[in-house]
């Protein structure tokens, strides 16, 4: 979780690659977490910002990439 996390922080918040670490941290625990979730529904992008609400939601959500 970390190192995704350092991966992830490390690029832009419209970079497509926080969407997929939104939807995973529906399981993950810390302050790091909420953090990176709070960040993620201000995002630019509506796909990254939904997954973050529903993974503080403690949901998945049902997503279709395809």
């Amino acid at each position: 979780m970390t190192d995704v996390l350092d991966f992830i922080e490390a690029r832009s918040p419209q970079d497509g690659i926080y969407f997929w670490p939104a939807v995973a941290a529906a399981d993950w625990t810390g302050q790091r977490v909420h953090r990176f979730l709070t960040s993620c529904i201000s995002s630019p992008r509506s796909d990254v910002a939904e997954a973050a609400t529903n993974s503080l939601a403690g949901n998945y959500g049902a997503y279709r990439p395809l």
